[in-house]
């Protein structure tokens, strides 16, 4: 009888040690988790629902990449100046891209919009019905207005053409480099 009552005592006190044990792990996972406050660089972000939030300018932004996730989108220094020095920048792509891709390019074209910090006008490469946007071609490009041409294309890149950007790439490549821009032109990421 005795045997069976320390036997007793000893599962309970064993299941408690485990019961506190998960508990204060939790606990400590919730108030040091280093995954929620990143930072990159000098820049703070919190991870959201969505992606990765920070405040740039006292204004809070969210991004669905991280910039270290994007380290691999090159933008040349020809780039980067030529964006730079631009007064504002026109938005150009296919309205007849498929269905997904059209879903991406709008979200894409409505973030830098948005987000941008110079003005964003858009263009498209033929009339369409579905859009109300002028037609355009690289050839409208100037250094005070560079055109980013969204090329729907399976192989990822990113060139200049004479002051008209050419970005092939597709689906959720467009966002990605859509926030890699966004983060070259608040200086998050060189």
């Amino acid at each position: 009888m005795r045997k069976e009552k320390n036997k007793k005592i000893f599962l309970i006190g064993f299941a408690l040690f485990i019961v506190l044990s998960m508990t204060l792990s939790i606990f400590a996972v919730i108030l040091d988790n280093p995954q929620d406050n990143l930072k990159y660089g000098k820049q703070k972000f919190t991870i959201t629902n969505t992606g990765y939030s920070t405040k740039i300018n006292g204004k809070a932004m969210e991004f669905t990449s991280y910039p270290s996730e994007l380290e691999y989108l090159n933008i040349s220094s020809d780039i980067k100046q030529l964006l730079g020095n631009a007064q504002a920048i026109t938005f150009l792509f296919d309205p007849n891209s498929s269905k997904e891709d059209l879903v991406y390019l709008d979200s894409a074209r409505f973030d830098l919009q948005n987000k941008y910090p110079k003005p964003v006008l858009y263009g498209i490469t033929q009339s369409s019905l579905t859009y109300n946007i002028p037609e355009l071609s690289c050839s409208n490009t100037t250094t005070y207005n560079p055109i980013i041409f969204f090329n729907i294309s399976s192989s990822l890149s990113i060139t200049n053409n004479n002051n008209c950007i050419i970005i092939n790439s597709k689906l959720r490549e467009l966002i990605a480099v859509e926030n890699r821009l966004l983060y070259q032109a608040y200086g998050i990421m060189s």
